[in-house]
C-alpha cells in the first residue's frame, strides 16, 4: 500500500528564485533512493506538493519538509492510503506556472474545506500537461 500526503506551505522567496532548484536537485536524488515519488507545484507565492510512497519513508520526508527554512507555513491535508501512485514514474515532478488562482481552488472548494479526493484529483489533473511534455525525472 502506498501512503500519499498533499501539503501547502508558503515560499520565502519570489517564484523564479534558484531556491527552487536547489529544492528539486536534493529531493530527486533523496526521492529516488526512497521509494518516494510525487509532485511539488510553485505558485507566485505558495508551495502545494502531493508526496507518496512507504508510510515510513513518507513520514521522514514530511518531517525534513516541515524542518525546512525555506518555506513556512506548512498545512497538510489527512495522509490517505491507496494502492495505485499519481505519479509512479517521478522522483519528484514541477510545474511553476500555476497562479495563486489555481491554489486557491486546492485548498477552497465552493466555500467549504475540500477533501483529500478533490485535493489529490485536481493536482493531478494541474500536472497532466507536465506528465505529456517534461522528460521523466
Amino acid at each position: 500500500m502506498i501512503t500519499q500526503v498533499i501539503y501547502s506551505s508558503k515560499s520565502l522567496f519570489a517564484r523564479g528564485n534558484g531556491s527552487d532548484q536547489d529544492i528539486l536537485d536534493i529531493a530527486r536524488d533523496r526521492n529516488a533512493r526512497m521509494g518516494v515519488t510525487g509532485f511539488l507545484f510553485r505558485t507566485n507565492s505558495f508551495f502545494v506538493q502531493l508526496v507518496e510512497g512507504p508510510q515510513r519513508q513518507v513520514s521522514a520526508l514530511m518531517q525534513d519538509i516541515r524542518a525546512d527554512v525555506r518555506h513556512t507555513d506548512v498545512v497538510e491535508w489527512p495522509w490517505t492510503i491507496t494502492k495505485h501512485r499519481a505519479f509512479p514514474d517521478w522522483s519528484m515532478g514541477y510545474g511553476d506556472t500555476l497562479g495563486d488562482d489555481n491554489f486557491a481552488y486546492a485548498t477552497r472548494v465552493t466555500h467549504r474545506a475540500p477533501t483529500i479526493a478533490e485535493v489529490r484529483n485536481h493536482l493531478v489533473q494541474l500536472a497532466a500537461p507536465y506528465l505529456v511534455h517534461t522528460p521523466k525525472a
